[in-house]
């Protein structure tokens, strides 16, 4: 894989570019991912990483219709994160 960050014609019409936000998990450190290829003048790609499992129960069980209390009696059953 280091070789094709070194790699001219990825290069040529992809950046190199360190997510921000959080390290990744299954690595030590920072870590390097190839940008898009391809390039809107209106809708630039934004390179990231996925979220944190779980991240968005809260929002979703609440538009689900469930209260504060029903998801800390799930989250406390470990039914969800």
């Amino acid at each position: 894989i280091p070789g094709a960050f070194a790699d001219a014609r990825t290069a040529a019409c992809m950046k190199i570019m360190s997510p921000t936000g959080r390290e990744s998990p299954c690595c030590l450190g920072p870590y390097k991912v190839h940008g898009s290829p391809w390039h809107f003048s209106e809708t630039p790609a934004k390179i990231g990483i996925a979220p944190e499992l779980g991240a968005h129960n809260d929002a979703v069980l609440t538009d689900l219709g469930y209260g504060k209390a029903e998801i800390a009696d799930l989250r406390a059953r470990k039914v969800v994160r």
